[in-house]
């Protein structure tokens, strides 16, 4: 996950690292936070004309369903702007935002399918909504740029790379194909990219799993004993870090696609 301002109240040491190079991702989530808000209030698309047109069931199962992600995607920005890392029911702000998003689209892309097949919209009618899902895929473009998989991969790739430490040469290279792919990710109503980086992740995840879980301290050599392996086990805790944060930030954005998908 990129970082946010240098002025964001420390809550641990990993993330006091990630927020002092920042500033200009917090006004550019600003930015989305207001383009969501404008959305919600100002939509054509959510107008009562386009309720009578479609019938209240197939305006709330569609339309009202893609105003409800745009408010989940707002409350996740929201949040992410005040430095909290959750929204009102303790969902992970990133989460939030992305599921959000994909909820929004996918309402507004399926009320478009159903309209054109049953001519049930106006011309302005189905306008409003063409506008709505151009928005909408904007909106995404500009989570993705601050918070999205592809961002927080290459952080993590440029990391790996920087550290100077040997043997993680795979892991990279995993990293770099799944940020190559992850950039195709549009959240549209079919994503294969999403779902190709899902899959990425959740084998990483399997073969990573001895390097991110806790040691197990009833495990540990006698200290009279490590010798030389201090500074490899202290290595071994920042690439850990660096794995764990970057497989969280990416499910954020394509946990909903590996679900669905099985995997």
């Amino acid at each position: 996950m990129p970082p946010r301002a240098a002025n964001a109240p420390p809550q641990n040491d990993t993330k006091v690292a990630a927020h002092v190079e920042g500033g200009c991702h917090t006004g550019a989530m600003q930015r989305l936070e207001g383009a969501l808000r404008e959305l919600l209030d100002e939509s054509a698309a959510f107008r009562n004309d386009i309720a009578a047109d479609l019938g209240k069931h197939t305006f709330g199962r569609q339309v009202g369903f893609s105003r409800e992600g745009l408010q989940l995607a707002h409350d996740g920005v929201r949040a992410w702007v005040r430095h909290s890392d959750v929204t009102q029911g303790c969902i992970p702000t990133v989460c939030a935002i992305f599921d959000g998003l994909r909820i929004a689209r996918r309402g507004a892309a399926l009320t478009l399918i159903e309209s054109q097949d049953a001519t049930v919209l106006t011309a302005t009618g189905m306008e409003a909504l063409k506008e709505l899902s151009q928005q909408v895929a904007t909106c995404i473009s500009m989570a993705q740029s601050e918070v999205g998989a592809v961002t927080s991969l290459t952080h993590a790739v440029d990391t790996l790379k920087a550290s100077g430490l040997e043997g993680v040469g795979s892991m990279v290279e995993t990293l770099e194909s799944a940020a190559k792919k992850a950039v195709g990710i549009t959240h549209d109503l079919k994503d294969d990219s999403a779902i190709a980086v899902a899959g990425r992740m959740r084998r990483l995840e399997v073969e990573v799993r001895p390097l991110v879980d806790a040691m197990d301290p009833l495990l540990s050599k006698p200290w009279d004993k490590v010798e030389g392996e201090i500074l490899w086990e202290t290595r071994m805790v920042n690439v850990g870090d660096i794995v764990t944060e970057v497989l969280r930030d990416v499910r954020a954005e394509v946990s909903g696609w590996a679900i669905c998908a099985d995997v």
